[in-house]
């Protein structure tokens, strides 16, 4: 029961990813760069396919995976947004990269950063994603300076409206 609850929530997970509007926005930028720059318009090509390529992989995985698969997903994920959004600041600062977690983890925090908190400024923002090691544990810190959240919605049952922070939330609790 267990192993089906993780299968259908790395289901949910990777279909929530793949929202049409980030798949329609990714391909107008796409469109617009290959009318006026074509070498960024296939760098471009290049993250998208890495990303759908990740999240499509990471279906079928039922281990954890070594941080830096997850940060090189992040990566691609962030070069799509900064292209696409070019007053985002986005820093990565790995101090720490031998653990594991599970795939499609800290994506959707990165997304929730950028729609969530620096989109709803009038300019952009900075965004930070750190790993870092303590006495007794790893962590991930995703941090921005944008306008912030109730924290109230990580203790709201409604899962349609939080699906992101839910599905992560549901996935550690099961493994």
């Amino acid at each position: 029961l267990k192993e089906q609850e993780v299968m259908d929530s790395r289901v949910e997970l990777m279909m929530s990813q793949i929202r049409p509007h980030f798949m329609y926005n990714t391909l107008g930028t796409i469109y617009t760069l290959c009318l006026a720059d074509s070498k960024k318009a296939a760098d471009v090509v290049y993250d998208f396919s890495q990303y759908l390529r990740g999240n499509f992989k990471e279906l079928e995985r039922k281990s954890l995976i070594p941080v830096e698969r997850e940060m090189k997903h992040v990566r691609h994920y962030t070069n799509i947004e900064q292209v696409r959004f070019d007053d985002i600041n986005i820093e990565f600062d790995l101090q720490c990269t031998d653990f594991v977690l599970p795939a499609l983890t800290v994506q959707p925090l990165v997304e929730n950063s950028i729609k969530h908190g620096l989109m709803g400024q009038e300019e952009g923002g900075n965004l930070k994603i750190s790993t870092y090691e303590t006495e007794d544990d790893y962590w991930v810190s995703v941090e921005d300076d944008g306008v912030g959240f109730d924290e109230a919605i990580l203790y709201d049952n409604d899962v349609k409206r939080h699906l992101g922070i839910k599905n992560i939330q549901g996935r550690l609790e099961v493994m």
